[in-house]
């Protein structure tokens, strides 16, 4: 079966899952390998907008630095 699932991206070790509910979109951010969820974005009207803001919060919050 051929599905189109929503729009993701990867800013390692992050991954950015878009999704919408009653028409409203939102984008989630997920650190990798743990699979925490790290962030929601606002509602937005579109999909490309919850997944620039994901990748703008990636950008200003996240650190690459490890936690050993």
């Amino acid at each position: 079966m051929n599905c189109n699932p929503p729009e993701q991206s990867v800013i390692a070790p992050h991954k950015i899952i878009g999704g919408s509910q009653n028409g409203k979109y939102f984008a989630l951010v997920w650190e990798l390998p743990s699979i925490k969820l790290l962030h929601q974005t606002e509602i937005h009207s579109s999909e490309k907008e919850a997944i620039e803001e994901a990748k703008n919060w990636i950008s200003s919050n996240a650190t690459s630095q490890d936690s050993n």
